[in-house]
């Protein structure tokens, strides 16, 4: 029972771990695709140079999405969140788009299908995994605003001593 307590209280850390892996995974995959769709075109380095500045540009955008409507949840700033998920959620509706591509580019060398479900699976956890850190951190600041007002409550009742009274009175 203690280790499943105690990890629990690391369940933010795995989710930004598992979400920045699902960020990772699909920008190694879009390198792989971009370096493949250009090469030929124009010189190897341009090509690969490309090819990690588009994955680099969409992931890094996810990840700094997800990490600030976090941070915009603990902080009680829910329009905020509101706005960094639909941005992510935009990012992520075209790179589903993109996923369809990638399967059918590479449909000759594996099963389209299958590629299409385990892209979409990698690409939709990411954001699930968003989703419910949001909510999780959303939780927490309900925590910290309660345990602020109750620290509120105890530092404004006068400081005495109900014993000391009734002592004083006799």
């Amino acid at each position: 029972m203690d280790s499943i307590k105690s990890l629990l209280n690391h369940t933010q850390k795995l989710l930004i771990i598992a979400m920045i892996l699902s960020f990772v995974s699909m920008g190694v995959i879009q390198v792989f695709y971009y370096s493949t769709v250009l090469n030929g075109k124009f010189d190897t380095g341009f090509v690969y140079t490309i090819a990690v500045m588009i994955a680099f540009i969409f992931q890094l955008s996810r990840i700094g999405f997800g990490l600030a409507a976090a941070n915009e949840s603990f902080n009680g700033r829910y329009l905020n969140v509101f706005f960094g998920l639909l941005f992510s959620l935009g990012i992520t509706i075209l790179e589903t788009y993109e996923v369809v591509e990638i399967a059918a580019f590479w449909g000759n060398k594996l099963h389209s299908n299958s590629l299409v479900i385990m892209l979409f699976g990698l690409l939709w956890i990411g954001f699930c995994l968003e989703v419910r850190l949001i909510v999780n951190l959303s939780g927490l600041n309900k925590q910290k605003s309660t345990n602020t007002q109750q620290v509120n409550v105890v530092t404004t009742l006068p400081h005495t001593n109900p014993i000391q009274k009734k002592s004083q009175t006799i």
